[in-house]
């Protein structure tokens, strides 16, 4: 069900703003979007914190809430994880509102064009990385005078080891400065006992329906396991070729098995990470492949390109002759790409929007491009590990539940897929096949 944006007007939204959000192709209004202006008078005082799932509208909700305080006179922060994803966000604020006279302003670590407005107050819209916000309110008393609200993304971070305790003090300076300055956070599908929701101490909205589903699918890497976990469901072998994925729904919760495209290079059982991002792209599918490290992202994207040929259409060699490195621009010309920190924003920028359109069909990435920036898929591939170090060791440790759920919640996402999408990971022993099920599937 969705609602006509005009709904807004009711809220005090003029012409001007609505016609922006229409031409950038809002034109309705979810129902938890719904719910949150009406239902919890998303421009009232009392603290919000939206849990909702990917694809339920949550970044629009946060993005109302900030305007609509602008546009009653007070000044509004969005606070975000990354810098790519403040830079995103402070393009598409500048798009949207400064042709109707707010001023937005911009601030990162690298990017500080816009530091002494903010702290002059000259802005009616600021857009800073977590860090930042934290720096400022420390470092300039009186900077939160004025401002309304602040409106804080990804806040399921705060359960992570690397990012939590700066998301929990960030949280309590604010909290101090209430009622004055509203809290409005956004976080992903969140259980009842999270501690963020306990100690959150304002009105949750929440619910566990995404409007496109998602199967998250663990995929068999041999028959004998596979024939194990059929067994263990109850579930007969599906028809066809392939390797046997079994996977629940999100919405419904049902779990059912299927089998999924492979491309027959390499070793079969070792290679099936790789393998089935290559049969899901032949099959016409676009699939984001998260792995571990920036260079293991490279590694998988080369591997990719050489070992098999897409039937896409890539970037003309025209495009990719503006992308310096000498490597992505081999891959890229098999519809192959990575995407990492250490890429250029420029190169970033081109892939993404090459992924979008369907000119990169497989794109290999880390973590990082799961916190916030728009680029769904079809298929969102998983390893679900990352490399600790400590001094001069290290060891290999499986990935946070909320960080695995962030990389699953990129596939099929509203407006962009059709059907449902997939999120996979790969187990080849039954130790990992429990292991998953165990940290991941945790709503069973």
């Amino acid at each position: 069900m969705s609602t006509s944006i005009d709904l807004l007007a009711q809220k005090g939204f003029p012409p001007g703003i609505l016609n922006s959000l229409k031409k950038d192709g809002i034109t309705h209004l979810l129902d938890p979007q719904v719910e949150a202006v009406i239902g919890f008078d998303l421009l009232g005082s009392e603290d919000l914190l939206i849990a909702l799932p990917t694809s339920c509208g949550k970044t629009l909700i946060g993005e109302l809430a900030g305007v609509g305080t602008a546009l009653r006179g007070r000044r509004a922060v969005f606070s975000v994880p990354l810098k790519a994803i403040a830079r995103e966000k402070y393009e598409t604020f500048e798009r949207r509102y400064s042709e109707y006279g707010l001023r937005v302003r911009l601030a990162t670590g690298e990017f500080t064009e816009h530091l002494k407005d903010l702290s002059q107050g000259s802005f009616d819209i600021a857009v800073v990385i977590h860090e930042k916000l934290k720096h400022l309110i420390l470092q300039n008393p009186n900077f939160l005078s004025g401002i309304g609200v602040v409106v804080l993304d990804e806040l399921q971070g705060v359960s992570e080891e690397n990012r939590g305790p700066n998301l929990e003090f960030l949280l309590g300076l604010l909290k101090n400065h209430r009622p004055r300055v509203r809290r409005v956070g956004l976080a992903g599908k969140l259980s009842s006992t999270d501690p963020l929701v306990e100690d959150f101490e304002g009105r949750v909205l929440s619910t566990h329906s995404r409007p496109v589903d998602l199967h998250e699918g663990i995929v068999l890497a041999n028959d004998s396991l596979a024939e194990t976990a059929l067994s263990e469901y109850g579930l007969g072998l599906p028809i066809g070729e392939g390797k046997i994925c079994i996977y629940r729904s999100h919405n419904s919760q049902l779990v059912d098995a299927t089998r999924l495209p492979v491309s027959e290079f390499g070793d079969e059982e070792e290679g099936t990470f790789l393998n089935l991002a290559a049969g899901l792209a032949h099959a016409g599918e676009t699939v984001l492949v998260f792995l571990s490290t920036r260079r293991e992202a490279e590694q998988a994207a080369l591997f990719l390109s050489e070992s098999t040929s897409l039937r896409n259409q890539p970037p003309t060699e025209e495009e990719i002759e503006s992308i310096r490195e000498t490597k992505l621009a081999s891959a890229l010309r098999n519809g192959v790409a990575y995407h990492h920190a250490d890429c250029s924003a420029h190169t970033r920028s081109l892939v993404e929007e090459w992924f979008r359109s369907g000119q990169v069909r497989i794109l290999c990435c880390t973590s990082t491009l799961a916190q916030g920036v728009n680029l769904p898929a079809h298929n969102v591939l998983i390893h679900p590990y990352v490399w600790n170090r400590h001094g001069l060791q290290g060891e290999l440790t499986l990935l946070e539940e909320s960080i695995v759920r962030n990389m699953a919640g990129r596939a099929g996402r509203l407006g962009l897929e059709e059907g449902q999408g997939r999120a996979l990971l790969v187990a080849h022993s039954e130790r990992e096949w429990d292991l998953y099920r165990s940290l991941y599937w945790t709503d069973f």
